[in-house]
Order: structure tokens, then sequence, then C-alpha cells
């Protein structure tokens, strides 16, 4: 029985260490996810006071990672081909006139039900916004513009014709 009570003793020792680390493991990593907040603060507003100083033609890194927009993963774009390739090899195997039929619907109803259930699960891409399309717009306003004219223009301004000789 005193041996029991010891190794119970020992046991709840060894419970009361292991919460002590793990409180201190998290005290750990809540003030290392603090520095990075602070350092990436700090790095922002530098950023912020040089563009004042110096402004230049190209965006801030705060401006870049604004427009960014979430896009699948990997991942996900391997698992979503791979659902779409299955259901692609069932539809082939299947009897879609007689599956109408069972489900007392025409034909056609039927083989738009399988539509809209593709669309539905189809992986959409990322489409460009207002902001995306207005940068592109401004650019091509700014494109010095070419002459339409087959003939050249030489350097003083005159068109030149080419001539051949045998």
């Amino acid at each position: 029985r005193h041996v029991k009570q010891q190794e119970k003793a020992r046991w709840q020792e060894l419970e009361y260490k292991r919460e002590e680390r793990q409180q201190e493991r998290e005290a750990q990593r809540a003030l290392r996810v603090i520095y990075e907040v602070d350092k990436l603060k700090t790095e922002a507003s530098e950023e912020l006071e040089s563009f004042i100083l110096n402004p230049e033609p190209v965006p801030l890194r705060q401006v870049l990672a604004g427009r960014m927009r979430p896009v699948p993963t990997v991942t996900e774009l391997l698992a979503s081909y791979k659902d779409q390739k299955e259901e692609l090899q069932e539809l082939m195997e299947q009897d879609i006139p007689t599956r109408a039929l069972l489900r007392n619907q025409s034909l056609f109803q039927y083989v738009r039900d399988i539509q809209l259930k593709a669309e539905a699960v189809r992986v959409q891409p990322p489409q460009p916004q207002m902001v995306d399309l207005g940068r592109s717009r401004n650019r091509a306003s700014h494109s010095p513009k070419r002459s339409s004219s087959p003939r050249m223009q030489n350097r003083s301004g005159g068109v030149s014709t080419m001539r051949f000789t045998k």
C-alpha cells in the first residue's frame, strides 16, 4: 500500500511538472508571436516613413499584400481534379436514359441536374477585381501609339518606300 502511495505521489509530481513546462512553452510561444507582430509593425512604419521621404513608383509591400486574393492550393486542385475524373468515369459508365426513367425525369432534365451538380462542386479560378482592371486600363492609355501605316518612317520623319532592283 505504501508503494502505491509513493507511485501515485510520483505520478502527480510528474504531472505537475509537465503542466508547468506546458505553461512555460505557451508563454514563450505568446512572447514570440508578440515579438513578430511588433517586428512587422516596425518594418511597416519604417517602410511608410521611407516612402513619405522618398516617393518611388514601386508600390509599398503593404499595398501589394492588400491586393492578394485567396487562391486554391495545389492539394485542393489535385483533389478536385481527381474527383472530377472519377465522376466523369462514372458518368461514362452509367446508362443515362434508364436512370432518368428511374427518377421519373425527362432525359434532358436529368442531364441538366448532372450539369448543375458538376458546376456546384467545380473549383472556381480567382476572378480579377476592379482594382486590377483599372490598373490595366491606365497602362493601355499611356502606351505610345504606333503608326498603322505599312510604310516605314525614316529618322528625319519622312516616309520612305523600299525599292528592289534586279
